[in-house]
């Protein structure tokens, strides 16, 4: 039936006295509009020369109206078929038909076809006129071909719309880029699709897209592509990378980001593809950046936290475990806790301890000493060496000058901690001191906790007070005579 319909057309267009030779294509279209399904013809004819003073002639005509069997999207076209038709013609076509308003980028209008560019007369575009008919049967264009004719011999269009006020065709002269001059190869098309995505169909082969301004409002262009070689970025990059490109792209701009080959390639219109080359560097920095913040955030990090008590350490132990991705060890010694693992996990346990006493830094050293009984403080100093940590000492104290006694090698004499020695005990009778040996006595420096584990380990032999031997003595008076009896 469609084919029967084709061929009564072009026989109306003879009897209507429009050179046959003239008609380069037809097209074919059911569109569901208002709950109804309308079949268009369109019909192209070429006239001039096609090189100097030419155009194009379209003819759009509502030629059948028939039930839908079911719902569709308003505008879906639902079947087509395109002969031999000007790439220009079927933008146009698609856009009347379907209520679609066409705009051009300014890259667009200023490129040539190859078919026209040694003529001048298609530099900036080239005139065409359309004649779009919402009559509904095929005796009635006859009239729009008369139409037709009249405007193939030139006349002005408004004068002949004018003799036929009755007329329900709308005639009007538009021009668009001689891009657009390119003959598109026979295509059918047999399942529903949008009107939009047809069109882009139809422009991605010839390197065009078309961007949706608004529901109603489309702009045509060329297309370009630009790559930026962002390396093996984690994928949070990339995503974050093309987020913001696409600032600066339509909304039908395709953004891929190809991670073996470490490229995103950006294709869209070719003003927004211009602007991109202009700002790569700039972008590109934007990917280093954001590379360094993501090793940062990806990196380690190590805490410590000390606790006032055992108990309270205890507690974060628990709740440092129950972190994910913490390693986490305590030292009962200190009551630290020292925590390795992701800045987020970090973080995390910091505010799970906000209710603890914890301090970030470790207590100071501290010295104190003691006097030792019932031991030899050299054996007592050995003992008590492993017991403390790598910044603890301990000495054993003498008065006593290094000449005038044999010093052992573990051994420190008062001429050697002179002023440690009298802030501790006071000043020392110079006199006596130079020949008072204190053996018993101890100096411990190191952190409280561990000098404490020290007393309480030894506190048998050790006292914070000079130990003191008491003497008593009773004195006998003898004969001398009995010094003998007495063994003396």
């Amino acid at each position: 039936m469609r084919y029967v319909l084709a061929l009564l057309f072009l026989v109306g267009l003879v009897f209507a006295q429009i050179p046959v030779a003239n008609v380069k294509g037809m097209g074919y279209l059911e569109v569901y509009q208002e709950g109804k399904i309308k079949v268009y013809r369109i019909l192209e004819a070429e006239t001039g020369d096609g090189r100097r003073g030419g155009g194009l002639r379209v003819f759009v005509t509502l030629v059948e109206e028939k039930p839908a069997p079911r719902r569709y999207y308003e505008n879906t076209i639902l079947k087509a078929d395109f002969q031999n038709l000007k790439l220009g013609t079927i933008v146009y076509a698609l856009a009347r038909i379907t209520g679609m308003n066409v705009i051009f980028g300014r890259e667009l209008v200023k490129e040539r076809s190859e078919k026209y560019e040694e003529s001048s007369s298609f530099d900036e575009g080239v005139s065409v006129t359309f004649s779009f008919s919402e009559e509904k049967s095929l005796q009635e264009s006859a009239g729009l071909t008369e139409e037709g004719k009249s405007l193939y011999k030139r006349e002005r269009s408004e004068s002949s719309s004018g003799k036929s006020q009755g007329s329900r065709v709308k005639t009007e002269s538009v021009s668009f880029p001689s891009y657009l001059l390119h003959e598109v190869p026979p295509i059918s098309i047999s399942r529903p699709i949008s009107a939009y995505k047809l069109l882009n169909y139809f422009l991605k082969e010839y390197n065009l897209v078309a961007v949706r301004l608004s529901s109603n409002l489309v702009k045509i262009g060329l297309k370009d592509t630009v790559e930026f070689d962002v390396g093996q970025v984690p994928e949070s990059v990339a995503k974050q990378f093309m987020n913001q490109i696409k600032r600066f792209l339509s909304p039908a701009a395709r953004v891929t980001y190809e991670k073996e080959l470490g490229k995103v390639f950006v294709t869209d219109l070719k003003e927004n593809v211009d602007r991109l080359k202009r700002l790569k560097p700039s972008l590109e920095g934007f990917v280093e950046r954001k590379i360094k913040q993501e090793q940062e955030k990806r990196k380690p990090a190590s805490k410590v936290f000390y606790f006032t008590s055992e108990k309270e350490l205890e507690q974060a132990y628990e709740l440092a475990r129950s972190v994910k991705g913490l390693r986490v060890s305590a030292d009962r010694d200190f009551n630290a806790l020292t925590v390795l693992g992701s800045p987020a996990a970090v973080r995390e346990l910091e505010r799970k301890l906000a209710g603890f006493s914890v301090s970030e830094s470790a207590p100071s050293l501290t010295s104190r000493v003691f006097y030792v009984r019932y031991i030899s403080p050299y054996e007592l100093k050995r003992k008590i060496e492993p017991l403390l940590s790598e910044e603890g000492e301990v000495y054993v104290l003498s008065t006593v000058p290094v000449e005038e006694k044999e010093v052992p090698p573990d051994k420190t004499t008062v001429k050697s901690l002179e002023g440690l020695t009298e802030e501790l005990f006071g000043a020392f009778d110079k006199e006596r001191s130079s020949t008072v040996v204190l053996k018993t006595a101890l100096l411990i420096k190191d952190y409280p906790e561990r000098i404490e584990r020290v007393y309480q380990k030894f506190k048998k032999f050790l006292s914070d007070r000079p130990i003191k031997i008491r003497i008593r003595a009773k004195f006998v008076e003898v004969q001398k005579s009995l010094l003998r009896e007495l063994g003396l």
